[in-house]
Parts: structure tokens; sequence; C-alpha cells
């Protein structure tokens, strides 16, 4: 008999990297309808939300519950993450190329997008605003980095030709 009060899910493939190791292949489980946008649920909504212990499948189909607070980053595939900004509700859309220093030495470039506030629209403004996970822009994939294992946040400098 299907339970009536089970919720969808589809999985998604992704990349999940802890402190001082190699990123391991697992899929991770979204919900198909999200209550706040259309479209299915995105992995940084799951990273971001109240669940400590998150399920996961590694390839070979053997299941794994993740501790939320030991993933370093989650990578995944950007068409999973959405094209709308992070950041708090309606304002100005603003972007910043930056270079991360993370806890377990490695460096990561990438583009941060954000809609904040006009009058607090600075990356630093972004990067205070309580996110776990933030979602950083590295081509064709999103990762979903873990805050509270950054250390540092250079920004790059982008050479304008005239």
């Amino acid at each position: 008999m299907r339970n009536i009060y089970q919720i969808p899910k589809i999985r998604v493939p992704v990349e999940v990297r802890f402190r001082g190791e190699p990123p391991s292949s697992l899929e991770m489980f979204v919900g198909k309808i999200c209550g706040h946008h259309d479209g299915p649920e995105r992995p940084s909504e799951v990273l971001n939300g109240d669940q400590e212990f998150i399920p996961m499948v590694r390839p070979a189909g053997e299941p794994v519950i993740v501790r939320r607070e030991a993933v370093l980053e989650v990578i995944v595939d950007a068409v999973h993450e959405g094209e709308r900004p992070g950041g708090m509700g309606m304002g100005q859309v603003a972007s910043a190329e930056v270079l991360l220093d993370l806890d377990d030495g490695p460096q990561v470039r990438g583009l941060f997008e954000y809609m904040m506030p006009e009058d607090r629209c600075r990356l630093q403004d972004f990067l205070n605003t309580g996110q776990r996970f933030i979602p950083l822009k590295d081509g064709a994939r999103v990762r979903l980095i873990n805050s509270r294992f950054i250390r540092r946040v250079i920004p790059q400098v982008r050479e304008e030709v005239t």
C-alpha cells in the first residue's frame, strides 16, 4: 500500500567533499515540488534546511546518511540550482568573482550571484545573510560551499577592455 503522506523525491547526482578527502560521487534526494517556487526543490534548499543528517545514495545503490555540518562542499550541475540569484528577497542583483580559501587548504574560484536590498548589496552583506551553504558558480557547475569552512574571501578584480 502506498503511503499517501510520502513526499515524491527525485535523485540528483552530486559530488560531496569532506575536509581532507577527495570528492565522493553520491545522489541526493530533493522534492519533486517546492512549496515556494516553481519546479523541484534545489540541493541548496535541502542543505540549508533544518535536517542535521541528510540521506544520500552511493552509485552502487547503498544508502549513506551524511552529517550536514561535516560537508565542506557539494558540487552539482547548475541546472539543478536554477537561474535565480541567492540572497534576501527583492532588490539589486549583484555578482562578484572570488577566490575562496577553505579550511582544508584548497582554493576555489567562482562567481557569487545574489540579490540583496539596495542599501545592503555589498559582497560582505551577502556573505553575512546566515546561509550555511552558499552557491558559487563554477562554469556549468555550482559549488555549494559550507560557509563555516570559508577562511577568506578574496574578490577578484575584473579587467575591462576599452
